[in-house]
């Protein structure tokens, strides 16, 4: 009778033994994404759309190439020893005279022009760009002279970077149109890779901008109005300069919050920034 009850007992907890636990990995279901995960995402979509980025050219993109500067000078200058000791004073004066003319009568156009319209001019346009052979020389000569500049490379890789997350990329610059097209031979991939453009807007000194330049505030007006007319949902333009006078005037220009200045002083405290404004 007793073993009786044993097997009574046994055979139950036998058969629960070798029942198999269900095991969570096979139960098919889709992943359940957190809540605050989206919000995450689409609050960082809206800030993408929301913001554009500006970058001025000479002095923050590119800089001042003092080495190839340094070995054009040497070069004239060396030219201008020989032709002196070949002829003497009036070799001398000979030999400047391509350089010394053509910088005293720029220096005198440029400081007439600035004093008489308040703004910077665009060499290439209004100080070289007169009809005739004399002008079109010197301003190839300028255009030559204006392509002494280099790429900072790490800068435009972090550009290429705010361009892939789907910032809006503008170029605000001073440079003219026909010296950006001789950045562009010299360093295309400055500029385009892929066959896709780093800039989604340029605006410069041109036909089209009246031939403006910074520090002027009109320049900030109208690339404020040619914004938000291309991209209504921008609604806050970072301005990254090297020079103050012009965040200086980026920021009077605005009756309403708009640009959001940036003092360019190198490309890992430029990084620093726009962590702390948590664009990257």
């Amino acid at each position: 009778m007793t073993k009786m009850l044993w097997l009574l007992l046994l055979v139950p907890l036998s058969l629960c033994a070798k029942e198999k636990p269900i095991q969570d990995d096979k139960i098919s279901a889709d992943p359940i994404i957190p809540q605050t995960t989206l919000e995450k995402q689409s609050e960082q979509a809206q800030k993408i759309r929301s913001v554009g980025i500006a970058f001025d050219l000479h002095g923050v993109l590119f800089k001042f190439d003092y080495g190839g500067a340094v070995s054009l000078a040497l070069s004239y200058g060396t030219v201008v020893t020989l032709v002196q000791r070949m002829f003497g004073f009036k070799g001398l004066l000979i030999s400047l005279a391509p350089v010394l003319l053509p910088l005293t009568y720029g220096s005198l156009r440029y400081g007439w022009f600035f004093l008489k319209h308040g703004f910077v001019p665009t060499v290439e346009h209004h100080i070289f760009g007169g009809p005739g052979i004399t002008m079109w020389t010197l301003r190839k000569v300028w255009l030559w002279l204006a392509s002494l500049y280099l790429p900072r490379t790490n800068l435009i890789n972090l550009v290429w970077r705010l361009k892939h997350r789907g910032y809006k990329i503008i170029l605000a610059s001073n440079v003219g149109p026909e010296a950006l097209e001789e950045l562009r031979k010299y360093y295309p991939e400055s500029f385009s890779r892929d066959g896709h453009e780093l800039f989604d807007g340029i605006w410069q000194p041109c036909h089209d901008t009246d031939w403006k330049t910074k520090p002027h505030q009109d320049f900030f007006i109208e690339l404020k109005k040619e914004c938000l007319l291309k991209w209504p949902d921008i609604q806050e333009l970072l301005f990254i300069d090297n020079r103050k006078r012009n965040l200086k005037s980026a920021i009077r220009s605005d009756t309403q919050p708009f640009y959001t200045p940036i003092l360019f002083s190198g490309t890992a405290k430029l990084e620093k920034d726009l962590k702390t404004l948590k664009i990257m």
